[in-house]
């Protein structure tokens, strides 16, 4: 990629992600915003005149498996090996965030569609489209709002510290646990002594032994969750709204996307041929409520994980553990003692809410990561 297209990407990943508005056009959930922004990357990366041999390979087997599935979500995979040529010219990522306007403008917009979509009651926290906090970017999602807001006022730091912290106070106005948490590991990695012990261990400490680590434990909280709703425990909706939420972890929230976590590992142990090549939303709806009633729980509307991994797992089957892989290997590029709480914060928005280290979210998290590598 050259160094021209590696400036325009950059445009591109700030427009999807606070400028346009998305949730006008294409509503909140809508796969197709994902589609649109692998299609600009491989044109972008297709207009050098020049493919990689492994990177053709790889489209092409992407393409054969989405044709073959007729799960063209898989197209979205298109992107991954174009992450490494992205970060080769991190030089120039850094130079254009740190001398544009571009954030700036980001902010105007997210004071817009904040003011537009609370007004037209478009904002909503999550799939289930319960309402949110004050605080939207065009995507109208809160929870994405505070993952937007959290990479922006980093950038906006590195500009003007000024401008940044009130991009992080703005940031708390979604009344999201995950931003909070991201901030708090920001600062706790950011001492010296963290830094340290990060500095002895940041070899092992990678985007995939993270992963196969925290999966486990998602495993084990989902059996958890599944418990405290038999037992009666967990917390109604209209009890746990607003600023309220950020005291209460035993919800239907949590409780959810938890038990989407154990359904999913139960399919596929007892369905072994979902591994391969994943599932539809149709035959996790079918499978799920035969386990959850077995289990006399509740099944719901359906809501999904909020893990990356698990989603992915889901929709690609095996090909997920090749896309962890790589990403894993790109970002270890970027990723030392000086960025590691930041990186931490976005593995964890991807273990939690399912986002930050997939489509245009990763290149996102990828210009956080180079801003912050030195």
């Amino acid at each position: 990629m050259t160094k021209q297209n590696t400036k325009i990407l950059t445009y591109i990943i700030l427009v999807m992600v606070f400028i346009f508005p998305s949730a006008l056009v294409f509503g909140t959930w809508n796969a197709i915003y994902n589609h649109i922004f692998s299609v600009l990357v491989a044109f972008l990366y297709a207009s050098n005149g020049k493919i990689e041999k492994r990177t053709l390979i790889f489209w092409g087997l992407t393409v054969i498996i989405a044709v073959y599935t007729r799960r063209y979500g898989f197209i979205d995979m298109i992107i991954i090996p174009i992450l490494g040529d992205f970060v080769k010219n991190k030089a120039e990522v850094k130079k254009l965030i740190l001398k544009s306007n571009t954030p700036y403008i980001c902010i105007f917009f997210t004071i817009v569609y904040s003011i537009l979509y609370t007004r037209l009651g478009i904002g909503s926290r999550g799939e289930s489209g319960i309402s949110g906090g004050l605080v939207y970017t065009g995507i109208g999602e809160v929870n994405l709002a505070g993952i937007s807001l959290f990479g922006l006022a980093l950038i906006c730091y590195r500009k003007n510290r000024i401008i940044g912290y009130f991009v992080f106070l703005l940031g708390l106005l979604t009344t999201s646990r995950s931003y909070i948490l991201a901030i708090f590991c920001v600062v706790i990695f950011n001492f010296y002594y963290v830094k340290y012990l990060v500095n002895k261990i940041i070899g092992k400490m990678t985007y995939l032994n993270l992963t196969v680590i925290s999966s486990f434990c998602l495993f084990a909280l989902g059996i958890v969750f599944i418990s405290l709703y038999q037992s009666g425990d967990i917390l109604a909706y209209n009890a746990n709204q607003g600023i309220y939420r950020l005291f209460h972890l035993y919800d239907y929230s949590n409780y959810y996307r938890f038990l989407a976590i154990y359904l999913i590992v139960m399919i596929m142990f007892n369905n072994p041929k979902t591994l391969f090549l994943g599932f539809s939303n149709e035959e996790f709806s079918v499978y799920g409520k035969q386990i959850t009633s077995d289990l006399l729980t509740d099944f719901g509307v359906g809501i999904g994980t909020h893990n990356l991994f698990f989603s992915h797992l889901k929709m690609y089957g095996l090909a997920t553990f090749l896309e962890i892989f790589y990403v894993s290997k790109i970002l270890k590029k970027v990723t030392n003692q000086n960025n590691f709480g930041i990186f931490i914060a976005l593995f964890l928005y991807s273990i939690i809410l399912g986002t930050g280290l997939s489509s245009f979210w990763l290149y996102f998290s990828a210009v956080i990561l180079i801003l912050y590598e030195e």
